[in-house]
């Protein structure tokens, strides 16, 4: 949805749906893999160099809607990489 309003392409958001509509996953215990298939709904893969791309694409618009509701004389929010900080001095913004 986020990459839809970015006016991201819809050639491109076909394969970012690809990838990761049902991806699947296999164990792996004392060098025999499982026989037990796990499937990924609606999550993005640790590890997929892809996966940072698209955290960043939905973290930002995130982070601008939660400045917007926080007067910058009454909060502050960091962000740095997945750690989020946010401090009110008064909950009555």
């Amino acid at each position: 949805m986020i990459l839809r309003l970015l006016g991201v392409p819809v050639g491109f958001l076909s394969v970012v749906e690809t990838i990761y509509l049902l991806s699947a996953a296999f164990f792996r215990t004392a060098g025999v893999f499982s026989t037990l298939l796990l499937y990924y709904l609606g999550a993005v893969l640790q590890g997929c160099p892809l996966s940072a791309l698209l955290f960043l694409f939905s973290i930002d618009p995130f982070l601008e809607a939660l400045a917007a509701v926080i007067p910058k004389q009454k909060g502050m929010i960091r962000a740095c990489a997945d750690d989020i900080s946010v401090t009110i001095s008064d909950l009555h913004c």
